[in-house]
């Protein structure tokens, strides 16, 4: 059995958010919490897009809330995924706030 590190954690949550599956890719997050396990970029970004599937704009602004909060940087590929949000949601003042 392979135990979880960071990437293997990375690919989870990154498979939950191309699946749609947004609560899996929190509970996996969760796990890593609980843990102590590094999170990073990659592990935020996932997250975000984990939202972005469901055109979920609020779920993806609270990922990148937490992010902030941890003093990481949103980086392009994190802002395509709150644009994916976004645009699913037809949310054009989300992207206007995002980027003023």
């Amino acid at each position: 059995q392979v135990k979880p590190n960071v990437q293997t954690f990375g690919k989870l949550i990154e498979s939950c958010a191309h699946a749609g599956r947004e609560d899996e890719a929190k509970r996996w997050y969760e796990v890593m919490k609980t843990i102590g396990a590094p999170i990073t970029h990659v592990h935020f970004t996932a997250s975000v897009d984990s939202s972005a599937k469901l055109g979920n704009v609020e779920g993806a602004e609270a990922w990148l809330g937490e992010m902030q909060a941890s003093c990481l940087t949103p980086n392009l590929i994190t802002y395509s995924a709150l644009l994916n949000a976004a645009g699913k949601q037809g949310n054009i003042a989300a992207a206007e706030r995002w980027f003023t």
